[in-house]
Protein backbone atom coordinates (compact mmCIF):
# COMPACT_ATOMS: atom_id res chain seq x y z
CA UNK A 1 0.00 0.00 0.00
CA UNK A 2 2.75 2.43 0.62
CA UNK A 3 4.62 1.61 -2.67
CA UNK A 4 1.18 2.21 -4.03
CA UNK A 5 0.80 5.61 -2.07
CA UNK A 6 3.83 7.15 -2.61
CA UNK A 7 4.41 6.21 -6.34
CA UNK A 8 1.18 8.40 -6.42
CA UNK A 9 2.20 11.30 -4.27
CA UNK A 10 5.46 11.44 -6.60
CA UNK A 11 3.29 11.71 -9.90
CA UNK A 12 0.83 14.13 -8.48
CA UNK A 13 4.11 16.12 -7.20
CA UNK A 14 5.84 16.03 -10.71
CA UNK A 15 8.90 13.60 -9.87
CA UNK A 16 8.36 10.91 -12.22
CA UNK A 17 11.69 10.05 -12.29
CA UNK A 18 11.68 8.60 -8.44
CA UNK A 19 8.21 6.92 -9.30
CA UNK A 20 9.37 5.53 -12.48
CA UNK A 21 12.50 4.26 -10.03
CA UNK A 22 10.06 2.71 -7.67
CA UNK A 23 7.81 1.25 -10.14
CA UNK A 24 11.04 -0.52 -11.81
CA UNK A 25 12.16 -2.52 -8.50
CA UNK A 26 11.35 -6.17 -8.52
CA UNK A 27 7.74 -5.24 -6.06
CA UNK A 28 6.62 -2.09 -8.17
CA UNK A 29 4.57 -4.25 -10.35
CA UNK A 30 1.26 -3.24 -7.90
CA UNK A 31 2.14 0.41 -8.23
CA UNK A 32 2.34 0.13 -11.95
CA UNK A 33 -0.83 -1.33 -12.41
CA UNK A 34 -2.65 1.22 -10.53
CA UNK A 35 -1.18 4.07 -12.68
CA UNK A 36 -1.90 2.02 -16.22
CA UNK A 37 -5.64 1.06 -14.81
CA UNK A 38 -8.45 3.31 -14.26
CA UNK A 39 -9.64 0.98 -11.50
CA UNK A 40 -8.39 1.42 -8.11
CA UNK A 41 -7.28 -1.38 -5.89
CA UNK A 42 -9.74 -2.74 -3.41
CA UNK A 43 -7.72 -2.78 -0.41
CA UNK A 44 -10.15 -4.16 1.99
CA UNK A 45 -11.12 -7.17 -0.36
CA UNK A 46 -7.34 -8.25 -1.29
CA UNK A 47 -6.50 -11.35 -0.93
CA UNK A 48 -3.20 -13.27 0.84
CA UNK A 49 -2.73 -16.57 -1.81
CA UNK A 50 0.41 -17.49 0.31
CA UNK A 51 2.80 -16.96 3.09
CA UNK A 52 6.06 -18.34 3.36
CA UNK A 53 9.07 -16.39 5.90
CA UNK A 54 12.07 -17.52 3.54
CA UNK A 55 12.84 -15.04 0.50
CA UNK A 56 13.82 -17.49 -1.55
CA UNK A 57 10.73 -19.68 -0.93
CA UNK A 58 8.62 -16.96 -1.46
CA UNK A 59 10.03 -15.82 -4.59
CA UNK A 60 9.44 -19.21 -5.41
CA UNK A 61 5.99 -19.40 -5.02
CA UNK A 62 5.34 -16.23 -6.22
CA UNK A 63 6.84 -17.40 -9.31
CA UNK A 64 4.32 -20.05 -9.81
CA UNK A 65 1.28 -17.86 -8.51
CA UNK A 66 2.31 -15.31 -11.64
CA UNK A 67 3.25 -18.77 -14.36
CA UNK A 68 -0.87 -19.92 -13.34
CA UNK A 69 -2.21 -16.70 -13.81
CA UNK A 70 -0.45 -16.26 -16.99
CA UNK A 71 -1.73 -20.12 -17.89
CA UNK A 72 -5.30 -18.61 -16.93
CA UNK A 73 -4.18 -15.32 -19.77
CA UNK A 74 -4.11 -13.04 -16.36
CA UNK A 75 -1.34 -10.56 -16.69
CA UNK A 76 0.61 -10.71 -14.05
CA UNK A 77 1.88 -7.18 -11.84
CA UNK A 78 5.57 -8.37 -11.08
CA UNK A 79 8.82 -9.74 -12.86
CA UNK A 80 9.82 -12.42 -11.01
CA UNK A 81 10.07 -15.62 -12.83
CA UNK A 82 12.18 -17.78 -10.64
CA UNK A 83 10.32 -20.96 -11.96
CA UNK A 84 11.47 -20.50 -15.43
CA UNK A 85 13.27 -24.44 -15.49
CA UNK A 86 10.13 -25.86 -14.21
CA UNK A 87 7.99 -23.84 -16.66
CA UNK A 88 6.95 -26.90 -18.69
CA UNK A 89 6.24 -28.82 -16.18
CA UNK A 90 4.04 -26.45 -14.03
CA UNK A 91 2.23 -25.50 -17.47
CA UNK A 92 1.55 -29.34 -17.40
CA UNK A 93 0.18 -29.43 -13.88
CA UNK A 94 -1.96 -26.10 -14.82
CA UNK A 95 -3.55 -27.63 -17.65
CA UNK A 96 -4.81 -30.44 -15.77
CA UNK A 97 -6.15 -28.37 -13.13
CA UNK A 98 -9.59 -27.69 -14.51
CA UNK A 99 -9.37 -31.94 -14.57
CA UNK A 100 -9.55 -32.09 -11.34
CA UNK A 101 -11.81 -29.00 -10.11
CA UNK A 102 -14.06 -30.48 -13.19
CA UNK A 103 -14.26 -34.05 -11.12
Amino acid sequence: MDKVRLTNEDLQKGNTLLAERRMGKEDGGLARHTIECQRSIDWTNAKIVATERGLRQREVLEGIESLRQKHRGIKVLNSFDHVETWKSVLNSFFDREGDYKNQ
